[in-house]
């Protein structure tokens, strides 16, 4: 009866799938990028890729049906035993969601059963039989080596042995369960006997490897960028390159983004997606297959018979039944880009332009990286997809490793020469052109960058020359004969400008998107809302500039007046607009109206904020509550980008009260959980809630002999303050702390309830232990820091410093230093020469093991008397230069292009939110605490430089960081970061971050009385 029963259920699904028609299926759906593929038998095949697209054939591909999987799932491997038995595996796109998916069948596709992953980022799955199964994603600290496996279908799951790898793009497994591994910076890994043996674990390199495969007696095949490709033969356990290497170019034209193999013959694809390479002998010899389209190709799979499928950008699926020698489209014919971004780094992305194209009107976008860190990728091509694009590539060739590179012309090109291996110009007008031809793009979008942007300048020039050399049939001759790429014409170039002025088009937050019912801010911030937090720079606005091209485009489109009809290869189809649709956006018009004059008056500051918050259910009225959620969302991150924090949180507070369970609840929750339980945030309200009066005035003293500064000031002040009461006998600073510690303990609850997996990250984690410790639950924090030291990843040290000074027995951790109180106060000339100095511990500035600096070493030292916090340091330049110190200082100034300390001070040691004050060569200062920019102490700053070196002395009073001096015995967190521009960052105290600044984490200032 069983039997019966599946049989009916597939037989449905076959019937209702063919006679979807394309007009049936949801447009994005249609053309979402497919990422993987799996043949089953000779007839049966499933293809899966972005926003859920899943299609399967069950005639060798010829035809194709769309299957519905359930949730929001970013596909990115499948696995079918039978033809009715399989799984596939991704990542939640749901909006604030990261972990991974994935789903099961066990009647052919008609019902799916969702089984949450493990790891995130899973990029391929494998079971060998219903139990027995492998998950391939990210590393973390709970499952370093990023490879899990269950064997019981599912139900649970156990990692295998293995280093933190947190980049893994490929994986393939022989029947037998073992395999390999590969991805960032070229790293592979062996999967045998359930551990991962990883290789390469120190190479640094921005190159990847995206394909692996298992060919015959467990051979092995890896390709990658730069047309890179490694075998392993049978039975062996050292990678070689193929015997005869691919043709001289293709490096510089082709990046292998799949590959399969049969016995010793294996295919190799990628982008371009015009050509397959075939080898039939394990790399003797090599074969180039023209494919008939351009579009980059992202799986293949070839049985031994011969037949073979290949799937890639735009929904695109090719087949052939002689082993390669022929392709043809099946899906997918003729289609290409509408529009093509080009940009540095992805901070500059015009996400509005492409949401209001793409998601809105249909065109057919992706985005294009020139210099971005893994992390940064993943979450700039999951915010362009959620908007509607293809995602976003980015290329390996040139980094932006130094901080502000691209602002110093001479270290830029320099630097750039070398990636390139010759003329930069030269090797971007070749990518460029590859790219062009290889999209066919009609609208082109650059960076416009302000004067001092030379990356945008370089690349700017590079753009126009390969708009003329993509259209020149007698241009880019030997990589058009390797690829097969045929001339392209781009129609438009526009550059994405922050000028204000006259522009061709202009996307703001309150451009209202009229199917969406909804205002492109609000959609941008949702699909920023799973990247890294805090998520930095805060979206506000598109203006383009039109430089070459034809039509005219409208005020809210680049792609509007060039003909691109809907259904075309560069346009979705889309619905037509219903009547209940266009109601819906002249409502969400006339809402966005008035929150743009809310908004107006709220960065005014003409009403109190009381009186705002009172106002909004008013203009929320009528809106559904995910909308309403989102709303508040997005303003509240609006107003903490503009250092607004009261507002932002404010804001926060109303999402999670009017709509508890929203998507975003779990993102609202982790900001307001950090900002209750930061000591410093908690400080800085809490005086407000007193009655303080200060009096502080500096008299000028000589610099000590040698200083060329003249900065040298001594402080006198007076400063008195009483405490605010409730009648006579209640401390209403003591009932705040209460209030808000019980107020974070909910936070911790519901951000448990919304997001496990945020829940669990280290940086909560660290928040919780730092929340427990306020609440005098030191055994409860203990045992959050014993957890995280026994698990890999840039907080492990961290959590060990914290479990040893829990006993305080051996040897201190290497990041600590004594803070010795002084006698005498020390004269601030920025000399360095007082007894108070010569008594403290220095703390070396090292550079990063990425990025390693010659010469320039720096040093710090501490002090601190009753009233003074003293911080001191002499660093050696980088380059022969003196800037002239300032006579007058201003808050939060502008350090860009200066060499500068940032110093980090961590009162309750959560290691998330601290106080920042950064100063530069200068004298200039800037101050931050929690990311509050309106936090602006009254510190005292002495510099003195020469061309050698430049030295400060800083005094901070103790009543602007805390209650008073902390007590013998006590510790803060100390975190202390030089940039030096163009050259790289010093530091101590912290770790590296994804960009090699050491930023993470920070040291041990441990408080010692005075020595008699």
């Amino acid at each position: 009866m069983s039997f019966v029963k599946n049989a009916v259920l597939a037989l449905l699904l076959v019937v209702a799938g063919s006679s979807c028609a394309a007009s049936e299926v949801r447009p994005d759906h249609d053309d979402a990028d497919l990422h993987a593929i799996a043949q089953v038998g000779g007839r049966v095949a499933w293809a899966v890729g972005d926003r859920g697209a899943a299609w399967f054939t069950r005639d060798s591909g010829q035809t194709w049906s769309a299957v519905p999987l359930p949730g929001q799932v970013a596909c990115r491997s499948v696995c079918f035993l039978t033809d009715r038995v399989g799984w596939i595996a991704g990542m939640d796109e749901r909006p604030g969601r990261t972990g991974g998916v994935l789903l099961a069948t066990r009647d052919g596709g008609a019902l799916w059963k969702t089984i949450p992953a493990p790891v995130r980022n899973v990029h391929h799955v494998r079971f060998f039989d219903l139990q027995h199964g492998l998950l391939v994603g990210q590393g973390d600290r709970r499952y370093p080596s990023g490879v899990v496996e269950t064997r019981d279908g599912g139900k649970s799951w156990s990692p295998l042995a293995g280093p933190l790898s947190d980049d893994w793009r490929a994986a393939a497994f022989a029947t037998d369960g073992h395999g390999v591994v590969a991805g960032g910076s070229l790293r592979t890994g062996t999967v045998s006997e359930a551990a991962v043996l990883n290789n390469d674990a120190s190479l640094r390199t921005r190159k990847a490897w995206w394909g692996a495969a298992i060919g015959g007696q467990r051979s092995a095949w890896l390709v990658g960028d730069a047309a890179a490709v490694l075998f392993r033969p049978s039975n062996r356990s050292a990678w070689r390159t193929p015997e005869t290497p691919l043709p001289v170019g293709l490096a510089n034209t082709t990046t292998f983004r799949a590959v399969t193999a049969s016995g010793q013959q294996a295919w190799a694809c990628g982008s371009p997606g015009s050509t397959v390479w075939y080898t039939p002998d394990g790399g003797l010899h090599w074969e180039r297959q023209a494919t008939g389209q351009t579009l980059p190709l992202y799986a293949i799979s070839i049985s031994s018979g011969g037949q073979g499928l290949a799937v890639g950008a735009l929904g695109v699926i090719l087949r052939t039944n002689d082993a390669g020698r022929h392709w043809k489209t099946v899906r997918g014919h003729g289609r290409r880009l509408a529009m093509l971004t080009i940009h540095v780094t992805p901070a500059t992305l015009p996400l509005g332009v492409i949401a209001r194209d793409s998601a809105e009107s249909g065109y057919r976008s992706a985005g294009f990286l020139l210099s971005a860190s893994p992390s940064e990728w993943r979450d700039a091509d999951r915010s362009v997809r959620a908007l509607g694009g293809q995602g976003v590539e980015t290329d390996w060739r040139l980094g932006l490793d130094q901080p502000e590179l691209s602002r110093n012309a001479e270290q830029l090109e320099q630097r750039w020469r070398i990636e390139a291996e010759g003329p930069v110009d030269d090797m971007l007008v070749d990518r460029l052109v590859g790219l062009f031809r290889t999209w066919r793009p009609s609208v082109v979008i650059i960076d416009a960058g302000d004067e001092g942007d030379h990356a945008a300048k370089m690349v700017r020039q590079a753009v126009v020359r390969a708009i003329r050399y993509s259209a020149d049939p007698t241009r880019w001759a030997v990589p058009a004969a390797l690829t097969g790429l045929t001339p392209w014409a781009p129609r438009r170039l526009f550059e994405r400008t922050e000028m204000s002025g006259a522009v061709a088009v202009r996307v703001g937050p309150g451009t209202v998107m009229r199917r969406h019912g909804e205002t492109v801010g609000a959609v941008v911030h949702r699909s920023r809302l799973s990247m890294a937090w805090p998520r930095e720079p805060l979206w506000s606005g598109d203006r383009l500039k039109r430089t070459l091209g034809s039509g005219r485009p409208l005020g809210d489109s680049a792609c509007q007046g060039l003909g691109l009809v809907a259904g075309s290869g560069a346009r979705r189809y889309l619905a037509p607009e219903s009547a209940e649709t266009g109601r819906d956006g002249d409502i969400a018009t006339r809402r966005g109206r008035a929150l743009s004059a809310w908004i107006q008056l709220a960065e005014s500051r003409s009403r109190p904020f009381s009186a705002l918050l009172g106002e909004l259910p008013t203009l929320l009225r009528g809106m559904d509550q995910r909308r309403v959620g989102w709303c508040l969302l997005n303003l509240a991150e609006r107003f903490r980008d503009a250092g607004d924090l009261p507002l932002a949180e404010s804001l926060l507070a109303e999402l999670l009260d009017r709509c508890p369970g929203h998507e975003a609840s779990a993102s609202a929750s982790r900001q307001l959980l950090g900002v209750t339980v930061s000591r410093e945030r908690r400080w800085q309200r809490l005086k407000r809630t007193g009655r303080r009066s200060s009096v502080s005035a500096p008299v000028n003293n000589s610099p000590a002999h040698g200083a060329q500064s003249g900065q040298g000031v001594a402080i006198a002040t007076r400063a008195s303050e009483s405490p605010l009461r409730i009648g006579t006998k209640v401390d209403l600073r003591s009932e705040a702390t209460k209030g808000e510690i019980a107020r974070a303990v909910q936070l911790a609850k519901g951000l448990k309830r919304y997001s496990a997996t945020l829940f669990d990250e280290a940086e909560t984690q660290l928040t919780l232990a730092a929340l427990f410790r306020s609440r005098e639950s030191t055994q409860l924090a203990d045992r959050f820091y014993r957890q995280l030291a026994t698990r890999p990843g840039p907080w492990q040290d961290i959590a060990a410093q914290e479990v040893w000074l829990a006993v305080r027995n051996g040897t201190p951790p290497k990041r600590s230093v004594v803070c010795r109180a002084s006698r005498g106060r020390p004269n601030l000339d920025g000399v360095l020469a007082d007894p108070c100095w010569e008594q403290a511990s220095e703390m070396r500035l090292k550079s990063s093991q990425r990025l390693s600096i010659d010469g320039a070493a720096g040093f710090a030292l501490v002090s601190c008397d009753d009233r003074f916090l003293y911080l001191g340091a002499r660093m050696e330049r980088a380059a022969a230069s003196s800037p002239t110190p300032v006579t007058t200082r201003s808050f939060d100034s502008d350090h860009t292009g200066f060499d500068r300390l940032t110093i980090f001070l961590d009162t309750d040691r959560d290691y998330q939110l601290g106080y920042e004050l950064t100063i530069d060569e200068r004298g200039q200062v800037s101050e931050r605490c929690g990311r509050d920019p309106a936090w602006n102490p009254r510190c005292h700053v002495a510099i003195d430089s020469d061309d050698a070196a430049w030295r400060l002395e800083i005094a901070i009073p103790w009543t602007e960081l805390a209650v008073g001096r902390p007590a013998p015995g006590s510790c803060w967190g100390l975190r202390l970061v030089r940039t030096i521009p163009a050259v790289g960052w010093q530091g101590w105290g912290g770790v590296a971050d994804s960009q090699g600044a050491p930023s993470v984490g920070a040291g041990l200032m441990m408080f010692a009385g005075r020595r008699r």
